[in-house]
């Protein structure tokens, strides 16, 4: 698992907590609601968890497993905080709230910056559709501009100076 695919649906993740413990919805009732789907690697995560659980283990040790395996800092700080919450009673609904505002911070820096590594792309593509052609054109016209120049210079013939133009126009 890779830590983009933890953070594509981090966000999701830590919302719904939040509603449900803001609800009064306990901890196990959370993890199971997490276990049950709609949040990628975090939903089988989760429902490896409630498993394990099943079988006898400790809700703790299974948080800890899952925070070791973890690749983003985000799901980690997030596993961080439900292990607080199960070992010392913290208040996850703040924490949780940090984690949320923090995240959509750094996904409205990442669209930021994507979009500004783009913002050149369209112009650079629309000179080149617009140059090239006029580019090719001029050089399918060289055979017959330097036509008289032929005894000086090596001047193309005229077929191979139109398949370069038309190779070059359905190349642009």
């Amino acid at each position: 698992m890779s830590g983009l695919d933890e953070e594509r649906n981090l966000l999701y993740a830590i919302r719904a907590l939040q509603l449900m413990f803001g609800a009064g919805i306990g901890i196990e009732a959370a993890l199971f609601h997490l276990s049950e789907g709609g949040y990628g690697i975090i939903t089988s995560d989760f429902r490896t968890l409630i498993s394990r659980m099943e079988k006898g283990n400790r809700m703790g040790d299974e948080i800890q497993r899952l925070m070791k395996g973890a690749k983003s800092d985000g799901y980690r700080r997030l596993l961080t905080s439900m292990y607080s919450n199960v070992s010392r009673g913290s208040d996850i609904l703040r924490s949780l709230e940090q984690q949320a505002t923090r995240e959509e911070e750094r996904r409205e820096e990442r669209l930021a910056k994507y979009i500004e590594d783009l913002s050149g792309m369209p112009e650079a593509l629309l000179s080149i559709g617009m140059l090239s052609p006029i580019i090719f054109g001029m050089a399918g016209l060289v055979p017959y501009i330097f036509s008289g120049l032929a005894g000086i210079m090596s001047v193309p013939e005229p077929t191979v100076m139109l398949h370069l133009m038309q190779g070059g126009l359905a190349f642009t």
